[in-house]
């Protein structure tokens, strides 16, 4: 079992409103509200997101797996 941010990728793209280039990183489920990340450069935009998701997944990931784990075993216990 892993924290879904794992399975995340980092996707940047480029603005074209304004006068100067701007990039946008984001990840996240599709067809939801992504975490986003902006920054002057691609590989600054992509940095940014890439550190705050690796950051929340060693911050949260064992308490998420705790919590998986514990629902998975009420179910079983529930049923016998």
């Amino acid at each position: 079992m892993i924290h879904p941010f794992r399975e995340y990728k980092v996707r940047v793209y480029k603005c074209v409103n304004g006068s100067e280039p701007k990039f946008i990183a984001y990840y996240g489920p599709h067809g939801k509200v992504p975490i986003h990340f902006t920054a002057d450069t691609e590989q600054q935009a992509f940095d940014k997101a890439d550190v705050n998701r690796l950051e929340a997944i060693s911050k949260y990931e064992a308490g998420y797996i705790a919590r998986k784990e514990a629902a998975e075993k009420r179910k079983v216990k529930e049923t016998k």
